[in-house]
């Protein structure tokens, strides 16, 4: 029979199973879970640190799926998730049995990926303490946990620590179980059990060495032992042990506890450095692209520079050339139109002088006819003057001859009249087409003067657009100026803000790297702390060890002083029997009794 075995046998009518730290693996807990079958009360189970893998830890809750008075389960330091067998195991042990309280499922390796069906299971158990530390969940994990105690008002302690879930998801979870704990406020001492520790403890080693049945014998002066004192010495070295094991317990979550903390701690000081960090790369960033943007601007202002530049150089030649053709055609209206005027004064002129040489030789013929209208009429008095002297002889032919001259010299005269008006109509006619004419040539030449007009307003209204275009490139030149200078003043402000940025940083930078090193060294002293109290604590533990082997070796040499002591006990039963038995037979043949 194992040891295993015989501590089973001794823990028959236990509720308070104490199997920690006695590596009884896979192979172990097949006995177990045989032992468990057969034992119905069962409160408290605790196998922390036996190396129980998932087959193993599946027979075990198998084994525990009927009982109806089991309230807290231990299994921390395990293998219960190298396979998801081992969760989906204590995911129908929970859904199975409402009674349980507390599971303790601490550094099993279990993934939050194998999660599903124990948190499926959670909500329809009346489970209050669930301790998950130190596993491999992660982010996935912690998710699950959240979403499921929306669904879970029953849980109110779960312990996360050392599972690298993001401290969002662990203050949301921290809040739900705030609220959980506000409606039923349970300390988690009575949840787990540990009040009635020693007053249990006390009963499982009572009822792992049962007294009745055995002879008592006390110590006398003689040196003899009774059996009594031996019981309980035993029971005493027992207590000490358990209550040695119950500190070194508490020792270990106390330092748990303290690790956990620094290690939140150091979590804390590295997000606060990577927050940090990240905050500078953010402002690095802005700042490249605060640079990258500037340099931009100032290609694009350089290249609207140059456009403008080019614009205006464009537009002034334009201007320019507009003008130098606008003075061109000036010049050119201008000669055309004192030409056409030297050449319609010209010709008026030579009109005129033709004009006039005609009407002076028209006056001229007049007055020739004139005068020798004069002349005859002085003839014409001298005739009749001699007419007069003749009178008295040729009054008759007088009469005659000055009646056909009259009519000869009339018909004449009316001949030189007519020839005379013939010709000055003639003139008078040659000045109406010269009139007309001159009418034609100054209808031409307002014409042509219209046409210069026009065309000179068209080249006006040109040089007014060219003007007002100029006038629109110059506001907008201005407006560039103005943009230009709004964007220096900004690209000054950007980079006096760039610079003190930059001091910012570098400030940053410095008490982050003063904080990094106070923390790093805060970690240091931390860890040799640590590392001195855990070598304190592996002494005394070694010490601790030390002593329960002491311990278990005065309680080996016990068991053998009491198998001797019962053995002699035996003999001296059988020797004093014998010798009752002989004094009876003497005194009954001494007094003739038979």
């Amino acid at each position: 029979m194992t040891s295993l075995q015989h501590k089973l046998n001794a823990l028959r009518n236990a509720e308070r199973v104490n199997l920690a730290e006695e590596q009884i693996g896979d192979y172990g807990a097949r006995q177990l879970a045989e032992f468990l079958k057969g034992n119905k009360n069962i409160r408290i189970l605790e196998l922390n640190g036996n190396d129980i893998g998932p087959k193993g830890i599946a027979e075990i809750f198998h084994a525990l799926q009927p009982s109806n008075t089991i309230q807290s389960v231990f299994c921390e330091w395990n293998k219960i998730g190298l396979d998801p067998e081992g969760v989906n195991a204590v995911a129908g042990f929970i859904l199975g049995n409402r009674n349980i309280q507390h599971l303790g499922l601490a550094n099993n390796k279990i993934s939050g990926e194998d999660l599903d069906q124990l948190m499926n299971a959670l909500p329809a158990n009346n489970l209050l303490s669930l301790d998950l530390k130190w596993n491999n969940l992660g982010t996935q994990g912690g998710q699950k946990i959240n979403k499921m105690l929306d669904n879970n008002k029953k849980i109110l302690y779960i312990d996360l620590n050392g599972n690298n879930i993001p401290d969002e998801i662990l203050d949301d979870i921290d809040e739900k179980l705030k609220v959980n704990l506000k409606s039923n406020n349970i300390p988690r001492d009575k949840i787990c059990g540990q009040n009635d520790d020693l007053d249990q403890d006390s009963q499982n080693n009572t009822q792992q060495f049962p007294e009745r049945d055995q002879p008592r014998f006390n110590q006398t002066q003689g040196g003899d032992f009774k059996e009594s004192d031996g019981v309980s010495m035993i029971h005493h070295l027992e207590n000490v042990l358990q209550q040695e094991r119950l500190h070194t317990g508490q020792i270990k979550q106390r330092l748990e506890s303290e690790l956990d903390d620094l290690e939140r701690k150091d979590k804390n000081h590295l997000r606060t450095i990577q927050d940090m960090e990240q905050k500078i790369g953010d402002v690095q960033n802005q700042n490249k692209m605060m640079k990258f943007d500037i340099e931009r601007l100032r290609d694009e202002f350089n290249i609207i520079e140059k456009s403008n530049i080019d614009q205006i150089r464009g537009y002034e030649d334009r201007i320019k050339q507009n003008k130098y053709l606008l003075e061109e055609m000036e010049k050119k209206h201008k000669l055309n139109c004192e030409k056409m005027l030297q050449e319609n004064n010209y010709r008026v002129k030579e009109l005129a002088r033709d004009w006039e040489a005609r009407c002076r030789a028209v006056e001229e013929r007049i007055k020739a006819a004139e005068i020798e209208k004069n002349q005859q009429e002085e003839e014409l008095r001298r005739i009749e003057e001699k007419s007069v002297d003749l009178t008295i002889r040729q009054e008759q032919e007088l009469d005659d001859l000055t009646k056909r001259v009259q009519e000869e010299e009339y018909q004449k005269y009316q001949a030189n009249l007519a020839a005379i008006e013939a010709r000055i109509q003639a003139v008078e006619e040659g000045h109406d087409i010269y009139l007309q004419r001159n009418a034609e040539l100054i209808q031409e030449y307002e014409r042509r003067d219209q046409e210069g007009n026009v065309e000179l307003q068209q080249y006006k209204q040109e040089l007014e657009r060219l003007e007002i275009e100029h006038e629109t490139f110059l506001k907008n030149n201005g407006n560039f100026k103005s943009l230009s200078e709004k964007l220096n003043s900004e690209l000054n402000i950007k980079e006096r803000a760039v610079t003190q940025l930059e001091s910012e940083i570098n400030t940053l930078n410095n008490q982050i790297e003063s904080k990094k090193q106070f923390g790093e060294q805060q970690l240091l002293n931390t860890k040799t702390d640590q590392q001195k109290e855990r070598h304190q604590w592996e002494e005394e533990r070694e010490e601790k060890i030390n002593s329960i082997a002491d311990l278990e070796n005065q309680l080996k040499e016990s068991g053998m002083e009491n198998a001797r002591l019962r053995q002699e006990y035996l003999k001296l039963s059988e020797l004093v029997q014998a010798n009752v038995n002989k004094e009876i037979f003497a005194t009954f043949q001494r007094n003739n009794l038979y």
